[in-house]
Formats: structure tokens, sequence, C-alpha cells
């Protein structure tokens, strides 16, 4: 199974699913309108920062999996259930175990409770201390490089063994059909064209200014930690239009695998289970 490519599935899914409860919940900045968020926003803070950082996670880990599929000087030609099992564990913790992390410390860098934004909706409020840029910020550039690494390595390959793929692809035991492996890699160079300079933009504007020194007993003042705040579109307009990428990544996906042959068998099931095929026999 293709951890890497489940992962990055799972993480489009959970975000277009809080865009599309978010614009439902907060369309306008007509502040007499909105909900305080109480509930809902306290979840989405604790997951927006380690749901992007999973996809970054999963993307490099995509890459590194269509790199390796190609190492034909590693290739393991039948693994064993032990390496197989071995193999499912490392992919599992490469794509969660920050974002996991990230969860987990996320309270001790937490300035406030949350912010809610027009259309975006819950927004997280985090110290400007260096814990912050060590459990936050600090591990998107680093799966950035690591992404183009093994993205570099596999077109090497990829050129490489341009006459051969099938026989490449066997030779490692990557269980990858060419036409399959052709898709992910387009998929990956996609995400790493789309998704990269978005997320450099992302990371240079989340970095402060200036770092302050830490202290938990400021951070978690009852009297500053609690208020929500309300921001209006003029004061961040271009964070009403973020949630458009999951949308993006989400097309993209469904325009790769939601027309091949067993997306299709699926598709026609369904319909003849909701009685289309009284309307249109085979």
């Amino acid at each position: 199974k293709n951890i890497a490519a489940c992962s990055i599935m799972v993480v489009i899914i959970i975000i277009n699913l809080t865009a599309v409860i978010n614009g439902i919940l907060w369309p306008s900045d007509d502040w007499t309108k909105w909900w305080t968020g109480y509930g809902v926003c306290d979840v989405e803070v604790l997951l927006r920062f380690p749901i992007t950082m999973a996809l970054a996670t999963s993307l490099c880990c995509l890459s590194k999996g269509l790199a390796d599929a190609l190492d034909t000087d590693r290739a393991v030609f039948n693994p064993s259930k032990k390496q197989r099992r071995r193999k499912m564990i490392g992919d599992v913790l490469f794509c969660w175990l920050v974002p996991v992390m990230q969860m987990a410390l996320h309270y001790t860098v937490q300035a406030g409770r949350y912010m809610i934004i027009p259309v975006w909706g819950c927004a997280d409020q985090l110290d400007n201390s260096w814990p912050m840029l060590v459990i936050i910020i600090g591990w998107c550039p680093i799966f950035q490089l690591l992404t183009v690494y093994y993205a570099a390595q596999m077109l090497i390959r990829l050129y490489r063994h341009r006459r051969s793929i099938s026989a490449a692809l066997t030779t490692t035991g990557s269980g990858l059909a060419p036409r399959k492996f052709i898709k992910l890699v387009l998929i990956s160079l996609l995400l790493i064209i789309i998704y990269l300079p978005v997320q450099t933009v992302f990371v240079f504007y989340a970095i402060p200014h200036t770092l302050v020194p830490y202290s938990w007993s400021r951070i978690h003042n009852p009297a500053t930690w609690s208020p929500i705040l309300f921001i209006h579109t003029g004061t961040q307009p271009s964070l009403q239009w973020t949630g458009w990428a999951g949308v993006t990544m989400s097309a993209m996906m469904f325009a790769f695998f939601g027309f091949n042959d067993d997306a299709v068998d699926t598709y026609r099931g369904i319909l003849v289970k909701c009685g289309a095929g009284r309307v249109w026999p085979r």
C-alpha cells in the first residue's frame, strides 16, 4: 500500500472539509452574525499547522518512494512480509511523526485561544519565540529541501531508465505498474511545482520579524489568552483565498485517478444500485 499517497488524500479531505465548514459558518465580514466557534475552532487550530505539515511530509515521502522505485542498485526483488511491514511502519512514521509531535506540543507555543477570519475561519495564535520556530515553523524548510532532493533523484533515475521503466520497476520490487508510476510522478511534480512556492511564501511570512523570550506565564495569562479575536477581511485579505488550495489539489487528484477503469467501475456500480441501470441498460 502507498502510505504517502493515501496520507496526501486524507490531508486534502481534511483541508477541504474544513474549508467547506468554515465558509458556511463565516461567509462574510458581518461580525454581528458570527458564531464564536467554541469547540470547532479549538479542534481546528490544533490541526491547522500539523495538517499542513502532514502534506509536506507525505509529499516528501511520496517523492522518496518514487525515487526508490527506480533505484536498481538497492533493489529488493521479492521483499519478505517482515520487510514490507517495516517499510509500511517507516512510511507511517515519516508522514505522521512530526505532525503528531506538533499537535502534542502545540499548547506550549499557543499565545491565544484562536482568531476567526471571514471564509478562512479559525486561525491560530502562536507566540513569537524560539520554541515556536523549533516546534512549528522549522520543520517545513527541512522537508521542502528533502522533497526537492528526492524529486531530483527521481528525475535523474527516470531519465536513466527512460527506455526500460517497466523492467526497472520489476527489478526493484516496487509493485508499481508503469502507468500508475507515471501518474504518481506527474502528481508529485505538479504538487512540488505548485505547493513548494506557496509553502515557501507561507514560511517566510510565518517567521516573526523579532523574537521574544519564551515565558509560559506570559503566553498562558488568562487575561490575554482567552479572548477570541475577530479579524476583518481588510486586515488580511489574502487569507480568504487560502482554502482554494485544497480544492485545486482535489481537482488534480480526481483528474489523474478519477477516470481509470477501477474508478469507472465503481461509479457504474453506484449508479446501478441507485436504479440508473433501468434508464441506461448495458
